[in-house]
């Protein structure tokens, strides 16, 4: 049986579309969607081998193949370039993609401002952070991380917020 070139176990699982299309990756992926392939037993980026078959060797030490178009399941050569890991994070991070809001600006939020206060004052009156979780809906890990201000750092003190928060209730 004659083996297939690794240049033919790649193509057979890409879609390739028109030049500027987006080509997905069909074979094995990540959870995020980046294509995964064996090569000599070892588990390598579909990009990365998409780079070995066009320059003869994988990306350097210390660089990754990025996306122009912001798809991870897509091997189109247009669409991707060398870069760092810090050079697509803060491509990430100018082009919106991740997950960079605070508090309740952040993608996916379960909690307010002031659920949090409550949170970090519920928990310095002695009650559990399983009840506390249960009260908030999220899970006692949560309520400890907050605790910890290991999540919602960026929150002032809760007790000035609380007192100008009764202050401004006793003012109407």
């Amino acid at each position: 049986m004659v083996r297939k070139s690794l240049a033919d176990r790649y193509f057979e699982k890409v879609d390739i579309r028109g030049p500027n299309d987006c080509w997905p990756w069909l074979g094995y992926a990540t959870n995020n969607g980046y294509g995964r392939m064996k090569v000599d037993g070892v588990l390598k980026y579909a990009t990365h081998i998409l780079f070995y078959l066009k320059h003869g060797h994988y990306p350097p030490k210390g660089r990754i193949s990025c996306h122009h178009c912001d798809n991870p399941p897509c091997n189109n050569p247009r669409h991707l370039y060398l870069g760092t890991n810090r050079s697509n994070m803060r491509d990430k991070k100018e082009r919106r993609r991740g997950n960079y809001g605070k508090g309740e600006r952040a993608r996916n939020v379960k909690l307010t401002s002031f659920q949090v206060h409550m949170i970090r004052f519920l928990l310095r009156s002695g009650e559990t952070q399983t009840s506390i979780g249960w009260k908030f809906g999220v899970s006692q890990s949560i309520v400890s991380k907050i605790g910890m201000r290991q999540r919602w750092a960026h929150l002032p003190t809760e007790h000035l917020v609380l007192v100008r928060s009764i202050s401004s209730t006793k003012a109407k």
